[in-house]
């Protein structure tokens, strides 16, 4: 992606990436393309600017609407799990990762309207998701 897709993302979603996001998306790694080369569609952090468009306007995560605030997907792992990066607190490098199947279950008190996010918590920022990516889906 280069700076007019960011611009893009940003007046589309109504939002402001975190600049560690735009610094890393900005310059997406090779070993990912590879990655998704081999593995086809799947898209553990996406590289079009209109997928991330898409896919962010159909869960909503990145508004304060839906049961999951302030979010924005960066990517999935193919079985209906998402990877998430905060948009309230800016400076928060974290990569999140929302488990379909129990997430929601075990980390969300439905009275409070609150999330264990730091127990959702992937990678401590977005190089070591691409690290851990490759160590689970590379050869």
């Amino acid at each position: 992606m280069n700076i007019d897709d960011i611009r893009k993302i940003e007046l589309e979603l109504n939002i402001e990436l975190p600049q560690h996001f735009i610094d890393y998306i900005t310059n997406y790694p090779i070993e990912l393309t590879k990655l998704k080369t081999m593995l086809g569609e799947l898209l553990f952090l996406y590289d079009d600017p209109e997928q991330l468009i898409s896919i962010n306007q159909y869960l909503g995560f990145y508004g304060s609407e839906k049961l999951i605030k302030q979010k924005l997907c960066i990517g999935e792992n193919g079985g209906g799990d998402y990877y998430l990066i905060n948009l309230k607190e800016l400076s928060d490098e974290k990569v999140y990762f929302w488990d379909h199947e129990e997430s929601t279950e075990r980390f969300y008190n439905e009275k409070t309207d609150t999330w264990e996010w730091e127990k959702l918590e992937f990678s401590k920022n977005l190089k070591e998701h691409e690290k851990e990516i490759l160590e689970i889906f590379g050869q």
